[in-house]
């Protein structure tokens, strides 16, 4: 079977539905999801056209309030969460596209605020180290913004491996 790679989809975290209409067109195409890589590459394998359902969840370092989300998927839905590199947001594919995820939508709806706070905040408090490292020593404006560029990458990346580590502690309890 075919692989096919898609360079980096940006969907930012307030546009979920948007992503998981993607995703269900995709597979409607007759393209797969079977995993995402680092910084939001998604990988599709060539397949049957078939109707289906995505729902994306996203975790926050602070509170584990999109968890329960999920084990409702894995449990009332047997959804099939597709491998993820990054443990910020996490796909899982849902056969039934019958399915009622109404109340799902609702308590993902209100969690966002608290997820892209984080998210912001997280990112912010890198930059400021930055900005005040670069002012003291003088660096050039280019090479100030490369530096920031730098730090965004590692603060998602850093963000979505912290997140990956209180989920497994949180399933070994």
């Amino acid at each position: 079977q075919k692989l096919m790679s898609v360079g980096y989809l940006f969907f930012p975290v307030w546009q979920c539905d948007k992503l998981d209409i993607y995703l269900s067109d995709m597979e409607s195409n007759g393209y797969r999801l079977i995993g995402t890589s680092f910084l939001g590459f998604m990988h599709f394998r060539k397949s049957a056209p078939k109707k289906v359902r995505y729902f994306s969840t996203y975790t926050c370092v602070k509170e584990h309030s999109m968890n329960g989300i999920e084990d409702v998927l894995r449990s009332r839905y047997k959804a099939n969460p597709i491998p993820t590199a990054v443990g910020t947001r996490n796909v899982h594919r849902v056969t039934d596209i019958e399915a009622d995820f109404s109340e799902l939508e609702e308590i993902r709806k209100k969690a966002m605020p608290r997820i892209i706070g984080e998210r912001l905040f997280l990112s912010l408090v890198p930059l400021i180290g930055i900005l005040l490292f670069c002012i003291r020593i003088r660096l050039t404006l280019l090479t100030w913004i490369f530096s920031i560029l730098i730090m965004l990458a590692l603060t998602y990346y850093t963000t979505g491996m912290l997140s990956v580590l209180i989920r497994h502690a949180d399933k070994g309890r």
